[in-house]
């Protein structure tokens, strides 16, 4: 069967990548592809999966360079929280792969965008350091990647520095792509039971103790002490299948989205120069042409 779109969603193998995609796979002319390690299992026909692990800058290489379809929507979606592990050993694991992962698929596939692309960086509330539960601690790019210093060392931490760094790289792009396409830093909320794999890499502590997190988290918000804004599977899903489909978010930049509402995003990650500071140092970390 030929496909109207091809959309790609990374990390859309659990939690709210997998129901974005199963909501987009309702549209049978849309194409998704979903990666992640590991195969989610049955998939709705015009979903397929193809494993692209991340941690490993090889293999997103390798990934980008089978690829050979017009892109119409990237979703830069996969992240971890604590992670324990990344090819690359001289940087900080989490934001290794949240951001630097990320990055070198985006820079590797970008040629195949359409000139109507949608690029979705896929954040997080942490980023505005608002939230109790953790805040960035933020000097520059190299120092957070490499988590130098005493009190960028929490795991909370570095997955908030990580979720800045979304941040800032989508503002950084939003400045720099081309006319037709849509840049969007979108946040799906808290999902206390999201089912996604974020601290799978943490062992049997982590896994046994995020539910009790969500539980705790979800009892503030029910106290009115929101971390952020709860949410729940469908409901981010369907908030990030709309950004890609919608037309109303055509050619938009910079623009930031809070589930399905636009908000501002942190004033830290609308300073250009910590903007273009993180740019440069990830184009030079990857040895890629920063032209779009």
């Amino acid at each position: 069967m030929s496909y109207s779109k091809y959309i790609l969603i990374t990390g859309g193998t659990s939690g709210i990548g997998l129901e974005g995609a199963r909501v987009l796979s309702a549209d049978p002319t849309l194409h998704i592809t979903v990666t992640g390690r590991t195969s989610p299992g049955a998939l709705p026909a015009n979903v397929e999966f193809v494993a692209c692990d991340l941690a490993d800058l090889d293999a997103v290489r390798a990934f980008c360079a089978s690829w050979t379809r017009p892109l119409s929507a990237l979703i830069l979606n996969a992240g971890v929280m604590m992670a324990s592990r990344s090819m690359l050993s001289d940087l900080e694991s989490t934001f290794a792969i949240n951001h630097v992962g990320n990055a070198a698929l985006f820079f590797g596939i970008k040629a195949h965008l359409t000139p109507d692309a949608r690029v979705i960086v896929v954040s997080s509330e942490l980023h505005s350091g608002e939230a109790r539960a953790g805040r960035p601690n933020w000097t520059t790019a190299a120092e957070a990647a490499a988590a130098s210093l005493p009190e960028m060392q929490s795991g909370m931490t570095l997955y908030a520095n990580s979720k800045l760094a979304n941040m800032l790289f989508s503002h950084a792009l939003s400045r720099r792509a081309p006319e037709g396409w849509a840049v969007i830093a979108w946040t799906p909320g808290f999902v206390p039971a999201g089912g996604s794999k974020l601290s799978r890499d943490r062992g049997m502590l982590a896994t046994i103790g995020m539910p009790v997190v969500a539980a705790l988290l979800g009892l503030m918000g029910a106290l009115g002490r929101p971390m952020a804004s709860l949410s729940t599977v469908p409901c981010s899903g369907k908030a990030l299948a709309e950004l890609v489909t919608g037309p109303e978010h055509a050619c938009e930049k910079g623009v930031y989205y809070q589930i399905e509402k636009k908000g501002e995003s942190s004033a830290q990650s609308r300073d250009v120069a910590l903007q273009d500071e993180l740019w440069e140092w990830t184009i030079h970390r990857l040895g890629v042409d920063s032209k779009i």
